[in-house]
């Protein structure tokens, strides 16, 4: 019973916008909603509103309404940083093995190589086919 006698005192108290709570804020939204142009110019004006604070109040609405999908983001937010980190680590596993084996194929190919020139190289040929004497010492020692 006291709870009526406090709804009614607080309804005939004119009170700011700016004191209302919450619930009488969607409350006001929810009513002003329904109306005609007409009707919520005297709304407004009963309540003591001006429309863009009621418009503010919608959008306020609006996001708060929309927040639980925000909410459900956030939830497997860990796990879209979980697979995000363990495919940036993927990517680089694949990377490393693909140096190695590119590693391996040229220390296999330069194995195969060893011993044979990939360039030719040309040389003079000698008319005198016996072999170059290497130092001057020995001839000067013979003559």
């Amino acid at each position: 019973m006291g709870g009526t006698d406090n709804n009614q005192e607080s309804q005939s108290e004119p009170r700011s916008p700016r004191q209302w709570t919450i619930e009488d804020k969607l409350r006001a939204v929810v009513q002003a909603s329904a109306l005609s142009d007409e009707e919520l110019g005297v709304f407004l004006r009963r309540e003591g509103l001006h429309a863009a604070q009621l418009d503010e109040w919608r959008n306020l609405a609006t996001d708060a309404l929309s927040a639980p999908k925000k909410k459900a983001r956030a939830k497997t937010s860990p796990e879209s940083k979980r697979i995000k980190a363990l495919e940036k680590e993927l990517h680089r596993k694949d990377r490393a093995l693909a140096e190695v084996t590119t590693l391996l194929a040229l220390k296999k190919n330069s194995r195969r190589s060893e011993g044979t020139r990939t360039t030719t190289r040309s040389r003079r040929e000698r008319p005198d086919p016996r072999p170059r004497r290497r130092g001057r010492r020995r001839r000067r020692a013979a003559e």
